[in-house]
């Protein structure tokens, strides 16, 4: 008996058949994840309540939900206008240039893409409909580089979007 026969029989209950073991297969790959929070709703948890509530949130991003991923304050009154209008008065640039796809390498419209994703809670398929970015990976790949080279200049302007 192989691994897979073993692992078939312990988890389906049902004896060992290629075609059944193919159908098993396909119905996990295929059908949707249960959500394990309902199956332990009203068992005990070990762990604080910040614990349960990250892996919640954890599991809660796999599923697909949209939701702001950023910052853990609730930024919810600053607008992507709000966030543009204040960038572009910072880098002393036009609005509309921020939006431009033809800019590469600005900092400006890196910092406004990061603002957007930290406190106006745009998923990421909309800050790249936004800022004509060719796709959601890219807009992935501005907000971690920016985080990170950049981080001086965002908190700058995150005090400066939190005092207006």
């Amino acid at each position: 008996m192989n691994r897979f026969q073993g692992v078939f029989e312990s988890y389906s209950g049902r004896c060992w058949k290629a075609w059944a073991y193919r159908r098993w297969v396909e119905e996990g790959l295929i059908g949707e994840i249960e959500d394990p929070f309902e199956a332990v709703k009203w068992q005990q948890v070990l762990g604080g309540e910040g614990f349960l509530r990250q892996l919640k949130d954890q599991w809660n991003q796999r599923v697909g939900r949209p939701k702001n991923y950023g910052q853990k304050k609730n930024w919810s009154s600053v607008g992507t206008e709000q966030i543009l209008e204040r960038v572009s008065e910072h880098f002393q640039s036009d609005l509309e240039r921020l939006k431009e796809r033809s800019i590469r390498n600005n900092l400006a419209r890196r910092c406004a893409t990061t603002l957007c994703w930290d406190h106006a809670g745009l998923s990421h398929e909309e800050i790249a409909a936004l800022f004509r970015m060719p796709s959601s990976n890219s807009v992935a790949q501005t907000i971690r580089r920016t985080k990170v080279q950049d981080a001086q200049t965002l908190k700058v302007l995150k005090s400066q979007l939190s005092h207006k």
